[in-house]
């Protein structure tokens, strides 16, 4: 099994589905399938126990993570009291968890407007 790992934040605005979708065409321009593509939420999109859990859980039942993205939003209530980890920290606490179990995948950073739930990758 190949596995998608995406930090999000809890906003419950976020249509899950919708950017599901579009991490689902990401892969897809990557050439990467991954199912399921697991979101894994936290205030503000930071990086989370919830993270590294998920990621031990689906290494101990021999799934393959291929993928991981952190995602922000927009008119994000976190940031506008200022609990927003910035992106590449999270970023790099994400890679460090992959690196000590030997996971070598892409680690994508996107931007998405809240009212649309359109995302945008920066990389």
């Amino acid at each position: 099994m190949n596995v998608a790992i995406i930090q999000l934040c809890v906003d419950p605005r976020l249509d899950h589905h919708l950017i599901r979708v579009q991490v689902g065409q990401k892969l897809a321009g990557l050439h990467l399938k991954a199912d399921p593509i697991v979101f894994v939420n936290e205030i503000g999109g930071n990086f989370g126990p919830n993270f590294t859990h998920t990621f031990q859980l689906f290494l101990r039942e021999g799934a393959e993570v291929v993928f991981c993205g952190v995602l922000h939003h927009d008119d994000c209530v976190a940031a506008k009291h200022e609990l927003r980890q910035p992106l590449e920290e999270t970023r790099a606490q994400i890679k460090d968890v992959l690196g000590k179990s030997g996971t070598a995948c892409p680690i994508y950073v996107g931007s998405i407007t809240t009212e649309t739930n359109l995302l945008k990758w920066s990389s």
